[in-house]
């Protein structure tokens, strides 16, 4: 697929087939700020959901397109609280230690 960008009515048309406001230039910036910090949730609860599920780091860094490094450095302190309350007995923050056989 050829990457063509977007042209201004390209712009206007995809807006507002999202339900973004496009009466003003400001509108369409608000809503990038709003859609930013809802998927930076979304990205938090699926990390944590990961490493509950004892994913490492560097299997959720490659899944983000990231070193495990950045991936830890990102959402350590939300994925260590929320890992350490559901599974008592393992490090989290050993993330790339071989995953127990069972």
């Amino acid at each position: 697929m050829e990457d063509r960008g977007l042209d201004s009515l390209d712009l206007k048309t995809y807006l507002e087939r999202l339900g973004v406001a496009t009466d003003g230039p400001l509108d369409g910036l608000r809503t990038i700020v709003e859609t930013r910090a809802t998927l930076d949730g979304i990205e938090s609860l699926l990390v944590a959901h990961a490493r509950g599920s004892r994913v490492t780091w560097t299997e959720i860094g490659e899944a983000l397109g990231i070193s495990r490094q950045a991936a830890h450095a990102r959402h350590r302190a939300s994925s260590t609280a929320k890992s350490a309350r559901r599974h008592p007995f393992v490090n989290p923050t050993d993330g790339d230690s071989p995953r127990p056989r069972g």
